[in-house]
């Protein structure tokens, strides 16, 4: 009897040891796990540019869990505007006709029978406590002759995540802006 007391009082010591230690460790493991604004933003392009780039639920479905909740209800409602659009004018090009918007249109260039492809680099990381900005400069080879075009990805954090919130183009333009700007 008194064994099994002391084995009772034993288990109780190693749980709550074990209580104290999840307490304590685990809001920094969960921490650890979260991806930084960076690390987000090269998931997302190494993603978008190795899938199709067509203006569709499926795709935008696709890329879903990178975008903030304000960002995925505008291109639904663009989805929305687009296909009434289409169904009364079928020749004409929607607005998003050329693919999603996340990078230059022009993604290869051909001289003297090569085609070479644009590269990305993730660049500089500018944050504040829930938003964060991370550079990306799109370039060619020198052959081709074009010049960097840079973006911003403008990032904010929902519970614990970065996403994606919006796209800062090289001319200062916004995606959002040009989404609320379009009319059909």
């Amino acid at each position: 009897m008194i064994i099994r007391h002391f084995a009772r009082q034993d288990n109780v010591k190693k749980a709550r040891i074990f209580t104290l230690f999840l307490i304590i460790f685990a809001p920094i493991v969960v921490s650890a796990q979260r991806l930084s604004p960076r690390s987000t933003v090269e998931a997302f392009y190494k993603f978008d540019r190795s899938h199709p780039q067509t203006f569709s639920r499926r795709n935008i479905d696709a890329r879903k869990r990178w975008f903030s909740a304000p960002l995925y209800r505008m291109f639904l409602n663009e989805l929305r505007l687009e296909s009434a659009y289409l169904k009364k004018h079928p020749d004409d090009k929607a607005f998003f006709g050329d693919g999603l918007p996340f990078s230059p249109y022009e993604e290869s260039c051909g001289v003297a029978g090569r085609s070479y492809s644009s590269k990305y680099n993730v660049g500089r990381t500018t944050m504040t406590r829930n938003a964060a900005d991370v550079t990306i400069t799109v370039s060619w080879p020198d052959p081709c002759k074009l010049a960097p075009d840079r973006y911003r990805v403008r990032l904010v954090l929902e519970r614990s995540v970065w996403k994606v919130d919006d796209i800062i183009y090289s001319d200062g333009r916004t995606l959002a802006q040009d989404i609320r700007a379009h009319r059909y």
